[in-house]
């Protein structure tokens, strides 16, 4: 069904016509509605009833502090601050061919700085903006800018229950705010000029996540106790066209002059956390993307603009160590395990979190 649904969208030829239908669904729906009420009550409540039951079988709650790449199904406590900067350092060391096979060629190198500052508005909402600067280099060129900056608003859907089946559920509505250079390049940058996409681009993900133990079993042995937890997360994402000229983003040359539309994307990411003790967890993200074909229409001067569509799977295992519920980090790789007109690449990935 999900399937179904995101090939009707992406075959859509009008982007306001998506913008339409997208988001006064979501903010009129029964879903929107009850999740506000149930968001407010449950976040009042729940932290003290898992609480309670934690303590009656004596078992630690580990410090999680999330994988490298699936996204929270909590909002941050009201009037409460969280920050999280990124480094990453990519290798992109070839593509993967319209048959899914790997072709290799010269490495380039992209190195990312990305803080993710969240704020709770209430008990059930918060707000997010993510700072990113990169350093593109690709063979003896390299350019140090400003990437886009990603506006978002969080809101509790659902609180999970410990001991049920009940997941905690969170829905992300963001807009990408273009930031960063996406034209008039440079012909001798070799493309490490270009930073941003140039696009509104409005986004929404549905983010859920369950912790599973040996509560409730009639033998719990505490030495031998390893929590572990799972999230789940779908986004879809609506790209409107935007003018370009010169070298872009999207490819061309001095010549290249018109408006080019990318693909809509759909990514879904299946994580999985396992306590080694409370503070240290191993955990492991699979992701997968798809990204529909993009349109240009203008004068290419001969220059490949835009491309097809492409697919792309990939995992990154990490490691989490947290000194207390408020302060962690946690380190890890990701890899690319196979595409379709998409990059192979190797991405080493390190973070922290404080929330206070």
């Amino acid at each position: 069904m999900i399937i179904v649904l995101t090939s009707v969208v992406i075959s859509m030829r009008s982007f306001y016509l998506k913008l339409l239908l997208f988001f006064p669904f979501l903010f009129s729906s029964p879903l929107f509605s009850w999740g506000l009420l149930q968001g407010k009550v449950a976040s009042e409540h729940a932290d003290e009833r898992n609480q309670f039951v934690r303590s009656l079988y004596r078992v630690y709650d580990p410090f999680y502090l999330g994988p490298l790449l699936a996204p929270g199904a909590h909002t941050v406590p009201k009037r409460a601050w969280n920050i999280q900067p990124y480094f990453d350092i990519q290798r992109n060391y070839g593509v993967y061919n319209a048959d899914w096979r790997l072709i290799r060629s010269s490495s380039s190198m992209k190195f990312t700085y990305l803080s993710a500052i969240q704020y709770g508005l209430t008990d059930f909402l918060d707000a997010n903006i993510s700072v990113q600067m990169f350093t593109n280099r690709n063979g003896n060129q390299s350019t140090f800018g400003y990437g886009d900056t990603p506006l978002a608003i969080g809101l509790q859907l659902l609180e999970g229950e410990v001991g049920t089946w009940i997941p905690s559920c969170k829905a992300s509505f963001s807009i990408n705010i273009p930031t960063g250079k996406y034209k008039h390049g440079s012909q001798s940058k070799l493309g490490t000029d270009m930073m941003g996409s140039g696009l509104f681009s409005p986004q929404i993900s549905i983010n859920f996540q369950k912790s599973f133990n040996t509560l409730f079993k009639k033998n719990i042995n505490t030495n031998d106790y390893h929590p572990f937890r799972f999230r789940w997360s779908f986004s879809y994402q609506l790209n409107p066209s935007v003018y370009v000229s010169g070298f872009n983003t999207y490819g061309g040359n001095s010549l290249t002059r018109g408006r080019v539309t990318p693909g809509n994307n759909f990514s879904t990411i299946f994580a999985w956390e396992y306590s080694l003790n409370k503070n240290w967890v191993f955990a492991t993200d699979w992701l997968y993307t798809v990204t529909a074909p993009s349109r240009f229409k203008g004068v290419t001067g001969g220059a490949t603009v835009g491309g097809p569509g492409n697919q792309n799977f990939s995992v990154a295992p990490a490691l989490e160590y947290s000194i207390n519920s408020k302060f962690g980090v946690l380190a890890g790789v990701q890899l690319s395990l196979t595409g379709r007109n998409s990059s192979a690449f190797t991405t080493g990935l390190f973070s922290f979190t404080w929330l206070f």
